[in-house]
């Protein structure tokens, strides 16, 4: 875990959010200021394809395996891609890898805002 190593992640504020869909769709935060935007955390991206063929894609290139089968195209523009454009078209995501910071100032407790909120009215069909 990044705290056990004394590391922030970059994370959004909406609880409806989650980390992939924060990353890959942009992602503004608290923190972005002073880290950047949650794209600017990506680092790699593995996902399946539609031919079954698994990808794994950074800022250098592409490396494609489908069964015994591997290529590798340098200055791919899939990572490029999928930074701000999500990865809904280009395959199903499996894993990524992300940036991690060290708090500011040296902070070890309470470093940073958090913010909780619930929703308390009923919904449109009456289910409260």
């Amino acid at each position: 875990m990044a705290e056990d190593h004394e590391r922030v992640v970059i994370s959004g504020h909406a609880g409806n959010v989650g980390i992939v869909g924060f990353t890959l769709g942009g992602g503004h935060s608290q923190l972005s200021p002073l880290h950047g935007l949650g794209v600017d955390q990506l680092l790699e991206v593995e996902l399946v394809g539609a031919d079954g063929s698994v990808i794994i894609t950074n800022a250098n290139g592409t490396d494609i395996y489908n069964g015994n089968h591997h290529q590798y195209i340098e200055d791919d523009n899939l990572f490029w891609a999928l930074r701000g454009g999500g990865a809904g078209t280009w395959g199903v995501l499996t894993a990524m890898t992300i940036k991690v910071h060290k708090p500011r100032n040296e902070c070890q407790t309470n470093c940073y805002t958090q913010w909780q909120a619930m929703w308390g009215g009923k919904l449109a069909d009456g289910i409260v």
